[in-house]
């Protein structure tokens, strides 16, 4: 899994006041390699389909089906960690589907009633190409969840082995390394199915 996280934005990549700060640059190169992108800076929650072109807000999937890959990801702004609350200003109309390119799957701001509140994301738990995502308000209503899919690195493989720790599809001497070196992180149970698991991960 690859992750961009920075704080300023541009105009089109939140639906609030703010202007263009951090340029497209560095979203595209983000996109290219998929990394899944987490900004803030403008007070309220609002994610995207899946796109292919985030300069452009081009989406390339609004089925729920977000397969991050070298080329096309999602981007969320998570800002509502206690400051203000912010209004949508745009991409309206404030309930689904909202305007501009359609690119927005969830929109949390103030005319949605927002909270403060946090974006969780669950690495591993549904199998280890898999991801939750979620934004959770302080009254432990999870306002916003989604699934995805990564085919980047290990997982563009298919080598999908929980014993594979250094990701080469073979389970040998080097994941021993990585997991005796790792005490801790890692126990005895990792240490048996390690070796259940020994020879190429299919």
């Amino acid at each position: 899994w690859r992750i961009s996280g920075w704080h300023v934005l541009m105009r089109e990549a939140q639906v609030g006041g703010k202007g263009d700060e951090s340029g497209w640059d560095v979203y595209e190169e983000s996109r290219l390699v998929g990394a899944i992108i987490a900004t803030a800076h403008e007070h309220s929650y609002h994610r995207t389909h899946l796109l292919s072109d985030i300069s452009t807000q081009e989406v390339a999937d609004a089925d729920g089906e977000y397969v991050i890959s070298q080329g096309k990801t999602l981007l969320f702004v998570s800002g509502l960690g206690g400051r203000s609350i912010r209004d949508q200003e745009r991409c309206l109309p404030t309930t689904p589907p909202y305007g501009c390119n359609g690119e927005w799957a969830s929109i949390y701001a103030e005319q949605q009633g927002a909270q403060f509140g946090a974006t969780f994301l669950v690495f591993g738990e549904v199998g280890p190409c898999q991801a939750r995502g979620y934004f959770k308000d302080i009254d432990g209503v999870v306002v916003d969840a989604w699934l995805m899919t990564s085919v980047v690195g290990s997982c563009a493989s298919g080598c999908t082995c929980a014993s594979d720790l250094d990701h080469d599809c073979d389970i040998d001497a080097d994941d021993f390394l990585i997991l005796t070196g790792g005490w801790g992180l890692y126990d005895s149970s990792d240490f048996f199915a390690l070796l259940a698991d020994w020879g190429a991960c299919l």
